[in-house]
């Protein structure tokens, strides 16, 4: 999709998106997706996604049963680790993905 005398344009280093290009002046935004994740065998996680998501899935389930069965402290508590958890997830999945982007373009 083309856009008629956009201001400024600049890359994304997140997958399916190739480009946003922004006109400040319509205010509009358009993605475009890469070719090369048109793939069908493209998955959107890996294995180094799951021990994060049970994780946060079991501190989730530890927290409902602390509160409702121990004390609304505990399950407080416990509670905190679900976001500190998946912030986790989410510095190393970046971490992840710029490396493999690093290493695409220099080899």
């Amino acid at each position: 999709m083309t856009l008629l005398t956009p201001r400024f344009s600049f890359s994304f280093p997140i997958e399916g998106i190739r480009r946003l290009t922004c006109s400040v002046s319509q205010r509009f935004f358009v993605f475009e997706p890469r070719e090369e994740l048109s793939n069908s065998t493209q998955t959107m996680f890996h294995k180094i996604d799951y021990p994060f998501l049970i994780g946060a899935f079991v501190s989730f389930l530890a927290s409902v049963s602390l509160w409702f069965l121990v004390s609304h402290e505990y399950g407080l508590f416990v509670g905190i680790w679900v976001p500190s958890i998946l912030s986790l997830w989410v510095g190393v999945r970046v971490v992840v993905l710029s490396h493999g982007i690093n290493s695409r373009k220099g080899g």
